[in-house]
C-alpha cells in the first residue's frame, strides 16, 4: 500500500478560519467516511504513514457564525487530474450546516503569490516515496508550503524549528511526527 494520504488543511493564519472555534467546528464536521469515493481502494487515513495514528483533538464547539463563504482550494496534480472530487462531499457537508463555499483549482507546480491569503481550506494529497524522510522534508519545505503558511506565527515558528531539527538529528522521523501532531492540534491538518 502506498504511503501518503489525501488531506484537508485549514488556514489559521488568514481569513475566516483564524478563529480557533471555527476551525475546530469545520475540523470535526468533516467526516472522513463521507469523503470516501471508492471504498474498494480507499481507507481512512490517520497519518501520512499507513498504519500510523495521531492523537485527535476531542473538543467540539457549537456552530459559530461565518461571515462569508469559505474559499476551498483544491490541488491540481496534472492537466485534468485534480482533487475536485474530494471537495464536492466537503461542500455538501458544509452546505448541510448552512455554510456556503466557493472553489478554486490550484496547480502547486506554478508559482502562486500569497495563496494562503486567498483560501480558507486546501484539499490535496501527497504520496511519500521510499525515502520517507526526504519525502516529509520536501512536503513541508517546498513552496508553496501550504501547511506552514496556514499556521499562526508562533505555531509556524515551532514547526520550522522541528523541521530544522529533523534534518540534523538521527530522530528525524520523530520530528516529522511532531510537526504532524502540531498541525492536527491546531486544527490545521485533517486526514
Amino acid at each position: 500500500q502506498e504511503q501518503g494520504a489525501d488531506i484537508l488543511a485549514l488556514n489559521s493564519a488568514y481569513g475566516e478560519l483564524t478563529d480557533r472555534d471555527k476551525r475546530a467546528y469545520i475540523w470535526h464536521l468533516i467526516e472522513p467516511a463521507r469523503c470516501i469515493v471508492d471504498p474498494e481502494r480507499e481507507t481512512i487515513a490517520r497519518s501520512w504513514l499507513v498504519g500510523e495514528s495521531n492523537k485527535l483533538p476531542v473538543e467540539k464547539t457549537n456552530k459559530p457564525h461565518f461571515t462569508r463563504p469559505l474559499v476551498i482550494g483544491y490541488q491540481q496534480i496534472r492537466q485534468g487530474v485534480n482533487h475536485l472530487y474530494r471537495v464536492e462531499p466537503i461542500q455538501q457537508l458544509l452546505l448541510e450546516q448552512g455554510i456556503e463555499s466557493t472553489t478554486i483549482c490550484i496547480d502547486l507546480k506554478k508559482k502562486k503569490k500569497k495563496i494562503e491569503q486567498k483560501i480558507d481550506i486546501f484539499v490535496g494529497g501527497n504520496a511519500l516515496n521510499d525515502n520517507v524522510l526526504l519525502a516529509y522534508f520536501m512536503m513541508y519545505s517546498s513552496e508553496p508550503q501550504i501547511f506552514f503558511h496556514f499556521l499562526r506565527p508562533e505555531s509556524r515558528q515551532k514547526a520550522e524549528y522541528l523541521l530544522q531539527q529533523a534534518t540534523s538529528q538521527k530522530e528525524g522521523l520523530a520530528c516529522f511526527k511532531q510537526i504532524e501532531q502540531l498541525l492536527i492540534d491546531e486544527y490545521t491538518l485533517k486526514f
